[in-house]
């Protein structure tokens, strides 16, 4: 796919071979018309097309993580404008599908962290898979903190399958994102403190860092005035009552003006008085029923304890261990673990991590060389509880097993 990079004296750039079909997205692009997308000239060779993008004033992502390491929240930028600038793809007729997303086909400029991007018609595949593979790679470069690999294997994990959607990729990064600010805000701003959750009356509350959702029966605004809330309840038992005062009223004016009278004795008629009396009285009852505010539906819980699970290796060499998705498993055939560890004595699947209320379990999958827990191994099938400073041992690769709230 790239051919060449070079720099000259104009600047520097880089190569992409393409087909000999024409496409509607080169004159777009080679407009500039795209924000994000780098500026790119089309030249035909042996008939055949070649994207020229000029990359002057960026570094190519593999060498800016080489010399400087992202934290997490750079990396939730960066891949929040990688997403939007899909996006804006999308908003000239283009795919999204049709960006390079690598190490080495995308590009930052290092003073104010723009990403340039290129797009590529001859090349297809979901944002979600090209966030996934870059996630991977990103994981192989050597200088990496821990946040920043949980944050990683948490958007790997994420984008696994044709399940997450564009839109949901974004809330996570911006989620990611914001996370760092909401614990930089002071402890009495409000705003960081109660949130609203409408669904009845419900409002979500946080305390002592823990997340509740409690029942608010009467809403107050800050100057100690009912707020709408109440105003509402009152309006529809006023309606109700309204509702049955016309039920007996309506009947009482036909039967005034003589409506239930004979024509020719003048007498009343006992028979239509009786029903209409009770027909408009019965209507007038349910739908004052029908106005009546009904009990709110109230969800009333506490979420449980968000438990952050890591494992630290012992040996040199090897890298920190996050614990980004439950059950978690461990072993050396990449398709079907979650973390890989490629070393002897390793089993394709080796053991499994999951928790239960606030509780860690580890279980040894049948694995050749078995899993040890502080020097004891485990049965095999067996769920055995692990705690923060437990050692867990994999074949002979050492882990100390840290489990923060």
């Amino acid at each position: 796919m790239i051919k060449e990079r070079w720099s000259d004296s104009t600047g520097s750039y880089i190569r992409l071979s393409g087909d000999d079909k024409e496409r509607m997205c080169d004159s777009i692009l080679s407009g500039k018309c795209v924000e994000g997308i780098l500026p790119l000239d089309i030249e035909y060779v042996n008939g055949s097309r070649e994207y020229v993008y000029e990359t002057s004033g960026y570094r190519v992502m593999s060498e800016l993580l080489e010399d400087n390491p992202l934290s997490k929240e750079q990396w939730a930028k960066l891949l929040s404008d990688i997403v939007k600038i899909g996006c804006e793809l999308e908003e000239y007729l283009l795919s999204m599908e049709h960006m390079l997303i690598t190490p080495d086909t995308v590009f930052i400029r290092p003073d104010d962290m723009r990403v340039g991007c290129i797009f590529c018609a001859e090349h297809n595949s979901p944002m979600a898979e090209k966030l996934n593979r870059l996630c991977e790679q990103a994981l192989k470069f050597p200088e990496y903190d821990r946040d920043q690999a949980e944050f990683l294997y948490r958007l790997h994990s994420a984008t696994i399958g044709a399940n997450i959607t564009v839109n949901m990729i974004r809330e996570f990064l911006t989620k990611e994102g914001g996370e760092n600010e909401e614990k930089n805000k002071p402890e009495n701003d409000e705003s960081s403190q109660v949130g609203r959750f409408i669904y009845g009356t419900v409002e979500k509350a946080r305390t002592n860092g823990k997340n509740k959702r409690i029942e608010n029966e009467k809403s107050v605004s800050k100057n100690g005035k009912e707020s709408e809330v109440k105003t509402g309840v009152k309006q529809s038992y006023a309606f109700s009552v309204g509702m049955v005062l016309a039920g007996i009223l309506v009947p009482t004016i036909c039967l005034y003006l003589g409506v239930f009278s004979s024509q020719v004795s003048g007498s009343i008629n006992i028979t239509k008085t009786v029903g209409a009396y009770a027909f408009f009285i019965i209507v007038s009852l349910y739908g004052a029923y029908r106005l009546l505010p009904k009990k709110d539906h109230v969800l009333v819980w506490e979420e449980e304890e968000d438990l952050s699970i890591c494992l630290l290796p012992q040996s040199a060499g090897l890298g920190a261990m996050p614990v980004s998705i439950l059950p978690w498993k461990i072993g050396r055939d990449e398709r079907q673990v979650d973390a890989v560890i490629d070393r002897e004595g390793i089993s394709p699947i080796h053991a499994k991590i999951e928790k239960e209320s606030a509780s860690v379990f580890v279980t040894d999958e049948e694995s050749k060389e078995g899993t040890l827990l502080n020097r004891n191994r485990l049965v095999p099938w067996e769920k055995t509880r692990i705690k923060d400073g437990d050692i867990l041992s994999f074949g002979g690769t050492s882990y100390v097993v840290e489990i923060t709230v």
